[in-house]
């Protein structure tokens, strides 16, 4: 059993992972001013969602009122159908395009999927359960979904796993990586589910996912920002070699023109002599 004024490792955890996903939001709103970098302003939504699942996650480990637990995991319900529209959309933006007509209907669903998770008993009953993970010492406490909430996660979970496989084939630079954040999100959210249904004595793995997603993802982002800088650098270099090559024609011209000009000045004088 937990204390609820006590922070216990998966509490610690979230909000690890919420405050990281806050950091790394900012970051990437930051990058997404530049030119060539829009798309990572979903990247920033879709960070700072992670970070209100997180916080919101942290809650069922703590002793509150039980109607608290009713409102995150409906909060979170809205949470996750935005996620999974933002990485839709950021997939996209990082490749210059709009969204096909199969992502379109994707996020449209995730959306409203989402949206409709706040509605109270819709997809998160009433009922809250207690759940123990002795080796741990903490106490998890859950608001049970009903067959459609169970049927969302699902979608929700398997509309992470398409995009993952997707970018794992792709060859663009660090899309292996945001491929495999995408399938460990998907698969953990799967582990949870089951775990959650089995009443298996075993902590959830979502925050801990949440938080190597943005790790790993941000790790790529940096790469990719760094070559572009390196790329810009070569280019400024060569900019400048071109240019001082340019000076120096410049400068043989003008010294040739003036050769020419005092050679036909000494010799209409001869020619006159």
């Amino acid at each position: 059993m937990n204390d609820g004024a006590c922070l216990n490792l998966p509490a610690f955890i979230a909000l690890c992972s919420a405050l990281a996903g806050v950091v790394f939001a900012a970051l990437s709103l930051g990058l997404s001013a530049a030119p060539g970098w829009r798309a990572l302003r979903w990247y920033a939504f879709a960070s700072l969602l992670a970070a209100m699942f997180s916080g919101f996650d942290a809650v069922t480990t703590f002793d509150v009122p039980l109607v608290w637990y009713q409102r995150c995991a409906r909060a979170n319900m809205l949470v996750a159908g935005l996620h999974g529209a933002c990485w839709y959309l950021y997939y996209a933006g990082s490749r210059d395009r709009a969204l096909h007509r199969g992502e379109r209907a994707a996020v449209a669903v995730a959306v409203l999927l989402g949206a409709l998770g706040l509605v109270p008993q819709l997809m998160v009953s009433d009922h809250v359960i207690a759940r123990a993970v002795p080796w741990l010492g903490v106490q998890y406490r859950d608001a049970v979904p009903t067959p459609f909430g169970s049927l969302t996660l699902a979608y929700f979970s398997t509309a992470l796993g398409v995009l993952g496989v997707r970018l794992l084939r792709d060859r663009r630079p660090g899309a292996r990586a945001e491929g495999v954040a995408l399938l460990a999100l998907a698969g953990t959210a799967l582990h949870d589910t089951a775990v959650f249904s089995a009443g298996l004595p075993l902590p959830y793995l979502l925050n801990p996912a949440f938080f190597a997603m943005l790790l790993a993802v941000g790790a790529s982002i940096t790469a990719r920002f760094v070559r572009s800088a390196r790329a810009l650098d070569e280019s400024l270099d060569a900019l400048r070699r071109t240019r001082e090559a340019l000076v120096r024609r410049e400068r043989l011209a003008a010294l040739g023109e003036m050769s020419a000009m005092v050679a036909h000045e000494v010799r209409n004088p001869l020619a006159v002599m």
